[in-house]
């Protein structure tokens, strides 16, 4: 879905500004019942979206090799080690169950959808208003659905995948190198619904002003597409 947008994601998303002050602690009046976003390290952020964006890149135009997933998926444990030292995963699910009716029964504005592509565009996520709609078109039993997961799991269900994920193609590249053999990439446009169901609701959240929920949504966001180029999720 965002296939265009890799190339460009490893040369923006090193942008520092979305986490200075205005991404700090403070909880956005558009959304009162939304928990303070925590501030958060920009080395942390942009090293994890950078190797995660680069790996899709190479998985596009097939040179990615053991390595890259080695860093991608390094930089992936630093990350959620991170959203948890600043209590990130707590804050961000607590927002999302304050706002379940309301994340369920969302009806987005123009404006919305404009705010939130200007979210994700700070993150060097570049989606098109059409991309971003489709998100918000989820239905509404999928919206619970997805409330349910981020109830049960918080974000250590998205991490546990994205890990197993990003573990089982280092394997699969390592083999390659060493037999010579071409690791047959299978693109699939199903079986990485978990990932689209956390950046659908995340979307939503983003659009109410939680700024932590933009991180995430972008996040899996990118780990759907690198799914999507493996096979689906294992």
């Amino acid at each position: 879905m965002i296939k265009r947008c890799l190339v460009v994601l490893v040369a923006t998303c090193l942008i520092l500004a979305p986490f200075g002050p205005a991404w700090a602690a403070q909880a956005p009046p558009t959304c009162p019942t939304c928990q303070a976003t925590p501030p958060l390290s920009r080395a942390v952020v942009t090293r994890a979206f950078a190797h995660l964006a680069n790996l899709a890149d190479k998985l596009q135009n097939g040179t990615a090799r053991a390595t890259d997933a080695a860093a991608a998926l390094t930089a992936t444990n630093i990350l959620f080690d991170h959203f948890d030292e600043v209590g990130l995963a707590n804050s961000i699910q607590a927002t999302i169950l304050a706002n379940r009716d309301a994340i369920v029964n969302y009806q987005p504005t123009a404006d919305d959808v404009l705010a939130v592509q200007s979210r994700y565009k700070s993150l060097g996520v570049n989606l098109t208003i059409n991309e971003i709609n489709a998100r918000f078109t989820l239905s509404h039993d999928k919206r619970a659905t997805a409330i349910d997961l981020i109830a049960t799991q918080g974000l250590t269900g998205l991490r546990t995948r994205a890990v197993a994920q990003l573990q089982s193609l280092q394997t699969k590249l390592t083999k390659m190198e060493q037999t010579g053999n071409k690791y047959p990439l299978l693109k699939v446009q199903s079986g990485c619904d978990d990932y689209d169901l956390v950046a659908a609701a995340m979307g939503v959240g983003c659009a109410f002003g939680c700024l932590g929920c933009c991180v995430v949504a972008a996040v899996a966001e990118l780990f759907a597409v690198i799914c999507r180029m493996t096979g689906g999720l294992v």
